[in-house]
Order: structure tokens, then C-alpha cells, then sequence
């Protein structure tokens, strides 16, 4: 069966009630259409009862959901509903982020070999993995975009924590010990289309079992020597889920890329969020992006500062942050206003990361508020600050006395007169650590990535670049000084 192609000429008017989707972002194709053609009949998994019927073809459209007139005008997103039924439709975003805090990814795979022929079948896919205990399979079924935006700060995680002594050598998240997943007997909805390439699938019977324990984490003798010598006592989780109890069916979204349907974390998390409803006309903010990475940005902080959170969604990843971008109404009506900072200045360095990325750091940056001027300048391992007529430099020598000035608690006489404790002096180990701690804090930044010759700023990789970013300055034990030092305090 073919699709029935669009009408010609503009499309209608959100409030024709006609067909309607978001004109893409510059240099982008649309895509292409919504189902492709049907596949052989296979058998069912394993664990699978049935196989949900595919719905027709459909324009590719965005579909009024209830609270949605034939005008589509938006509305406030409903309120989302409290229950495990939630807490079970973004399961896999749970274990993904989780698995996120000690996970690797060695990006070896073509994207052009993933993917399933249709949306039920995608979420098969990660349900599969899961039940494997294998969360980097799951992370491989992703969107392509999504996958990388995880993939490459993953894989630098992991190897950082096994230099720095936390994971043991043999740590492999293809099986992670402790952690087991049991789905038995799921069904599936027929797939529902939110926009024109992004359907939900909806859980309709089974059950599912989840449970993990931290004393099973491939965790170093280091590491459990310097924390104390075991895992905490308690540091275990179960939870089973009938389905078939869950106040509201749980609902996991996918998304068509290259003819090819994949699990996506962000619409899942996002759709299920904003109380399970599609994104309407009135949402979708195109892409914008900026000439040059620095540019994307400093624009990015600029729109910010400004409280002009539509400018911010236009400077967003349209690969990574597709979800943002249909659902940008439902932020910027919740824009705060102007901040009434103006930065008038700034200065960035570049550094490259794999695939093609860049990281933008801070080098000097000026700003005003109420006519106040305040300046910051990073030098080598040293910050200088001004504000006020007040000048002060502050380098990664100089951790010592800031860390033992730093009070820790207090002391109290006889008399009831009580001082502040500062901490005790360092080791020479000590020391060195925190300097390089302080170094790695200097070189955090904005990670950008290019789309169709324009760079956007790429939050998710950003949040994952932060921590990769201070453990590189680390060196051999000084993760292990630092534990060490904040468990003295304690004591």
C-alpha cells in the first residue's frame, strides 16, 4: 500500500484543521514515510504472546491527543500521573541513565546494520538486551544520535575509572553482574504516531521484575579499601510490576531514521513527562544553530542570560535534541525573563573530540549587573577575578590553604564559647590531587556538534563531558587521596 502524499502546496494552517507538520531545519530532508512496507510474519519471542497489528498507512502528521481541538491550539501539558505505571514506561531510561554513571560503549558498530522494519519490533530490541543483563546492547539499539550522545563520553568514563582504581580491570557492561531484568508474557499496542517520525508503543500486558545489587559491581579492592571496605549493607533493589495494575499504560517511544526504527531514550522520557501527549504545531521550534562552535556557545549563554528560552531551543542539537525542538513550546512558555546580566565580553578555546565535536572553554569573560562590571580570566591553572576595584588570582598552588581554611565544624569550651574547625593539613599526595582536580575544573566546557554546516550546542554530551573532562587531569591514585581525605574528615 502506498502513502498518500501531502496536499500540494503549503500545508494547511494549524488552525485549517487540515494536515499539518513542522517545515524541517535548514539543509534537513524531510522524512521519509512514517511506515515502511510490511515485512514477513515472524513468530513470536520468546516471551512475547502476541504480535500487535500494524496501523495503516498515515500522512505524516502531528494527531490531536485529548486537551486538542481540530485547531491543535496548545494547551498546558496535563499533569502526569503518579503510579508504576510511569515509573515502568521509561524503565529503560532509568537502567540506561544508571547504567550511565559506570557504563563504557565502544563505538565500532554501523548504525546502517541496526534498527528493526517496525516499531514494535524496536521495542522488542531493547527488551531483548535487557533481559541479558547487557545495557550496552540497549544503548546500540538507540537512535543513532542518541547513542552517540551517550557512546563517546561512556567509553571515556570507563576507562577513567578503571585508571583511577574504581572498576576493576575486568568490568564489561555487555553482562553487568548484579543486575537482572525478567520481562514475562509482554504485549504490545498498535503503534501510535505522535509526529511525523516518532511513534509510541504502549505496553499492554505482562509482567516485569527488576532488581540489582551494588555488592556485585565490579568495583576495585582499592576503591572498596579507601571507602571502607565493603559495599554499604542495604545497597539492594527489587521490584516486580504487573502490568495489567498499572493505572496507565506504560508507553515507549521510537523514532524512524533512514527507514529503520529505533528506541529513543529522549522521546520516551519526554512524551511520558508531559503526560503522555503529542507534541502539537504550536510547539516545534526549528533549528537555528551558528557559524562556528564558540559562536553556538556564547549564543547559548547570551539567550540565557536573557531568559529567551526560544533562542536557547534554536541553538540545540536538532539530531540529539529532536525531542526539544517538537516539544519547545511547552519550555519557552516558561521562560523567567531577562536575567539582567549582560556579558559584553567573551573568549573561548576549542578542543576536539571524537566525531568531529568540539569543546568550547572558558579563556576570559565580562560581564555587568546594575552597572557593576565583573571579570574572570583562566590563565594555565590559574583564574583571576575582578569586580568591584577588587582583584584577586587564585591557581592550583594555592588549593591548600583554600581546603584547610575551609571549615569542617566546631569546637566548643567549657564555657560554651565555640571556634570553627578547619580541616587538618594535607598530605603531599593530597595536595597534588586536589591541584589536579583544580586543573581539570578549568578545562569543563559546552560540547558542539555540526548539523548541515551549522554548530549547536549538545547538552547531553556537555553533561557527560563534565566529568571525563576533571578525571583526565586526575593521575594515578589521586581519586583514591581525595576519598581518602573527605573520609578523614568524617572521622
Amino acid at each position: 500500500m502506498s502513502q498518500t502524499p501531502p496536499p500540494a502546496g503549503p500545508p494547511a494552517k494549524p488552525d485549517s484543521g487540515g494536515w499539518w507538520a513542522p517545515p524541517p531545519a535548514p539543509g534537513r530532508q524531510p522524512a521519509g514515510p512514517l511506515y515502511p512496507p510490511p515485512s514477513p510474519v515472524q513468530q513470536p519471542g520468546p516471551w512475547q504472546q502476541s504480535a500487535a497489528p500494524q496501523p495503516p498507512h498515515q500522512q505524516p502528521q502531528y494527531l490531536p491527543q485529548p486537551g486538542y481541538g481540530a485547531a491543535f491550539d496548545p494547551q498546558p501539558a496535563h499533569p502526569v500521573k503518579k503510579g508504576r505505571g510511569k515509573l515502568i514506561g521509561s524503565i529503560v531510561a532509568v537502567v540506561v541513565l544508571a547504567g550511565g554513571g559506570v557504563g563504557t560503549y565502544v563505538a565500532l558498530s554501523d548504525s546502517s546494520q541496526n534498527g528493526a522494519a517496525t516499531p514494535t519490533a524496536a521495542v522488542q530490541s531493547v527488551f531483548d538486551d535487557l533481559q541479558k543483563s547487557d545495557l550496552l546492547g540497549v544503548l546500540d539499539d538507540l537512535v543513532p544520535a542518541e547513542r552517540d550522545a551517550l557512546a563517546a563520553p561512556l567509553n571515556q568514563q570507563v576507562s577513567e575509572l578503571k585508571r583511577l582504581h574504581v572498576f576493576d580491570t575486568s568490568a564489561d557492561l555487555h553482562h553487568l553482574p548484579g543486575f537482572r531484568f525478567a520481562a514475562d508474557g509482554l504485549t504490545f499496542g498498535p503503534p501510535k504516531q505522535i509526529t511525523d517520525k516518532v511513534s509510541v508503543v504502549a505496553l499492554t500486558g505482562g509482567t516485569i521484575d527488576v532488581s540489582y545489587d551494588a555488592a556485585k559491581l565490579p568495583v576495585s579492592r582499592d576503591f572498596l579499601s579507601a571507602v571502607g571496605g565493603s559495599v554499604p549493607q542495604g545497597a539492594t533493589a527489587s521490584q516486580h510490576v504487573n502490568i495489567a495494575d498499572a493505572p496507565t499504560r506504560p508507553e515507549l517511544a521510537v523514532q524512524q531514521v533512514g527507514g529503520r526504527w529505533y528506541p529513543s531514550l529522549f522521546y520516551t522520557v519526554g512524551y511520558n513527562a508531559l503526560g503522555q501527549r503529542a507534541p502539537s504545531p504550536g510547539d516545534y521550534i526549528p533549528a537555528a544553530g551558528a557559524d562556528t562552535a564558540e559562536d553556538a556557545a556564547g549564543d547559548m549563554v547570551r539567550a540565557l542570560l536573557k531568559g529567551d528560552y526560544r533562542g536557547a531551543v534554536q541553538l540545540l542539537s536538532p539530531d540529539e535534541m529532536a525531542v526539544v525542538h517538537d516539544y519547545g513550546g511547552s519550555v519557552t512558555n516558561s521562560s523567567t525573563g531577562d536575567s539582567g546580566v549582560t556579558m559584553s565580553s567573551l573568549k573561548t578555546e576549542t578542543t576536539a573530540l571524537s566525531g568531529g565535536a568540539q569543546r568550547v572553554s572558558l579563556k576570559s569573560l565580562v560581564m555587568t549587573k546594575d552597572g557593576n562590571t565583573i571579570s574572570m580570566t583562566v590563565d594555565g591553572d590559574c583564574i583571576s577575578e575582578s569586580a568591584g576595584g577588587h582583584s584577586q588570582k587564585f591557581c592550583a598552588a594555592d588549593i591548600e590553604k583554600l581546603v584547610e581554611s575551609f571549615p569542617v565544624g566546631r569546637v566548643c569550651a567549657s564555657n560554651g564559647s565555640c571556634q570553627p574547625q578547619h580541616a587538618e593539613t594535607m598530605t603531599a599526595a593530597q595536595q597534588h590531587a586536589f591541584e589536579d582536580l583544580f586543573r581539570g575544573i578549568l578545562k569543563i566546557g559546552i560540547v558542539t556538534s555540526r548539523t548541515d554546516g551549522k554548530w549547536y550546542v549538545n547538552p547531553v554530551r556537555t553533561y557527560g563531558d563534565l566529568g571525563n573532562t576533571i578525571t583526565s587531569q586526575l593521575k594515578d591514585d589521586d581519586l583514591l587521596q581525595l576519598i581518602g581525605f573527605f573520609k578523614h574528615l568524617g572521622h
